[in-house]
């Protein structure tokens, strides 16, 4: 098949600070010239970091990509809590660091303080801050805190895979110079929907102090990398000055340089499957398929990956016979649960898909159509 023009996929953006993700897409969405365009998870505008951008078809991605783990590297400011927990919010709270508490928490290799982010460690519970995107009545929570009400919110099931203190710096406050403080910067690998903010601040009542995010940098989402992602201010000036604000010369140009995923290439988490040009019609049209044909199609194999993509997914293998729940057994990682797989006609994606109870394979989200397929066919292109 040949490669389509670039109008899908995630554009790897790196986000600078005091911007929100809103804008970062206002200003991507220009640049690409479509409406389609959205993000996979909000950054604080305080906050620096991989914001992967979907466009396009990519934009049906979302709610696949939303859920995947999330990698952050956190700077932690002893000493000062805010009311967004971050250090942009004004100060709530104070608790001034005395050269004797200093010397104990730097005691040993900085043991106690390695305690505590270590405790960050497993599932929990976590409420949303007030100053957040999380709607209540149909209003954001920052709403009411700018107005000074504290609104019942529900606790949400997090989990931190991994909380590693990288190093410690002995400052003085930014909020108040004349006080000490102490700089902890730690990496966290962590569930969606995990707030990093309320991490510091429980880490601050951890250390019997109080503390607030004082910088954030998103690293990873998923297997997507900050060192992928090319920076807001170098894709503008590429669109507006090199390129002259030619929306398909630029993509092609941002995407020759690394900065954007495939629709293939975002679904290389996922277990996957090849289909035939028959099954794939049928999938195309929305239509479930028996596992046995996939099976069939497989040879009772192991089957392989398409193309550039077998060194980057997991294999699912359907063998005639076997049981939904044995399928489902083969399935690993965070997708266990939701059993979500991809489905490819030769190296295009075709679907993702989920296996249901009477040993069916189900497209769910399907990004090419029938119509697609058979006009590509007359053409000569598979």
């Amino acid at each position: 098949m040949k490669n389509l023009t670039i109008d899908s996929g995630i554009l790897l953006i790196n986000k600078p600070k005091d911007i929100s993700s809103f804008g970062v897409v206002s200003r991507v969405r220009k640049m690409l010239g479509m409406r389609k365009v959205g993000h996979l998870g909000t950054l604080d505008p305080f906050a620096v970091g991989l914001l992967p951008v979907v466009f396009g078809r990519g934009t049906r991605l979302t709610q696949y990509l939303i859920d995947h783990d999330k990698t952050y590297r956190v700077q932690v400011a002893l000493g000062v809590a805010t009311e967004t927990m971050d250090r942009d919010g004004a100060v709530i709270a104070e608790s001034t660091l005395s050269d004797k508490r200093l010397r104990q928490l730097l005691a040993n290799d900085c043991r106690i303080i390695r305690h505590a982010v270590d405790s960050l460690v497993g599932v929990q519970e976590q409420k949303p801050p007030m100053y957040s995107a999380v709607k209540i009545e149909g209003k954001p929570l920052y709403h009411y805190a700018r107005l000074g009400e504290e609104k019942e919110r529900a606790a949400r099931v997090i989990e931190v895979y991994r909380a590693e203190l990288l190093g410690v710096k002995q400052d003085y406050s930014r909020h108040s110079p004349q006080d000490k403080t102490l700089l902890l910067d730690i990496i966290i690998e962590c569930s969606k929907g995990t707030y990093i903010r309320v991490l510091a601040d429980e880490l601050g009542r951890r250390l019997d102090s109080v503390a607030h995010a004082s910088e954030l940098e998103r690293v990873k989402v998923g297997s997507m990398s900050n060192e992928q992602a090319i920076e807001l201010a170098e894709a503008e000036s590429l669109f507006y000055n090199d390129f002259g604000q030619d929306n398909r010369r630029w993509i092609s140009y941002v995407s020759e340089l690394g900065h954007v995923l495939s629709l293939e290439r975002a679904v290389a988490d996922f277990l996957t499957q090849n289909l035939s040009y028959d099954d794939a019609l049928k999938i195309a049209s929305g239509m479930a398929i028996p596992v046995s044909a996939v099976a069939a199609n497989a040879g009772g194999g192991q089957i392989q990956q398409p193309g550039p993509l077998a060194n980057r997914c997991d294999t699912a293998v359907f063998t005639s016979g076997k049981s939904t729940q044995d399928l489902v057994d083969n399935i690993i990682g965070n997708r266990r649960q939701s059993n979500i797989f991809s489905l490819f006609l030769q190296d295009r994606l075709v679907a993702l898909a989920r296996l249901t109870e009477d040993d069916k394979i189900q497209p769910e989200t399907v990004f090419i159509t029938r119509d697609e397929l058979l006009r590509e066919k007359e053409n000569g292109d598979s």
